[in-house]
């Protein structure tokens, strides 16, 4: 098999090179999650990125058709835990390895898709369940007896500080979620409590 070295600019050529490779139904089938659950669908590189629909730098799984009847699949773990609330063991539990590449073949890949979709489904029709480390820097901030920065709460949970810092700043945007409104307060420049 050679495999040219071009870069793949538009979704139609990946369309083809999906084709030539026994892909073309998971292709369509990966364009109608895209549009069912209102996600990006977009070339990289030389594969079908599929992105949150706010953020289209973020990869949610990654398909590269590589050969006949051949694909190489990355699951975006962290990203979907981010904008979904979709845990590393909920995607043990369906067989979906986060920040890992797969060799699979068109059955495992429409399995695959087919499980991704049905669990942003869930999360988008049952909002109940938010992001762990949502919940993680409100029981930090409600267990304190005093203001933390947010360097003290990424410590305190165990999570990244860059990522503590846009919960935070989420936490404290319009866009909040409802039921975590007026949860948090901020008392001065970097410093954190629960309300």
């Amino acid at each position: 098999m050679t495999r040219s070295n071009a870069t793949i600019r538009n979704l139609r050529d990946i369309e083809r090179e999906a084709t030539r490779h026994g892909f073309g139904e998971q292709f369509h089938q990966a364009l109608a999650l895209a549009d069912r659950r209102a996600l990006g669908a977009m070339p990289h590189v030389r594969s079908l990125m599929l992105t949150p629909g706010c953020n289209h730098t973020r990869v949610l799984a990654n398909v590269e058709f590589v050969g006949e009847r051949t694909a190489r699949v990355y699951v975006g773990g962290r990203n979907l835990e981010w904008y979904f609330g979709i845990n590393d063991s909920q995607l043990r539990l369906r067989r979906l390895q986060s920040g890992g590449t797969d060799r699979v073949d068109p059955a495992t890949l429409s399995l695959m898709l087919g499980q991704i979709d049905g669990m942003i489904a869930g999360q988008v029709e049952n909002d109940a369940a938010p992001p762990p480390a949502t919940e993680l820097i409100l029981d930090v901030l409600t267990s304190s007896r005093r203001p933390m920065t947010s360097d003290e709460i990424a410590d305190r949970a165990g999570l990244w500080p860059r990522e503590t810092g846009k919960v935070l700043s989420r936490l404290l945007s319009s866009s909040c979620p409802q039921r975590h409104r007026g949860k948090l307060a901020r008392v001065e420049p970097g410093l954190f409590v629960a309300a």
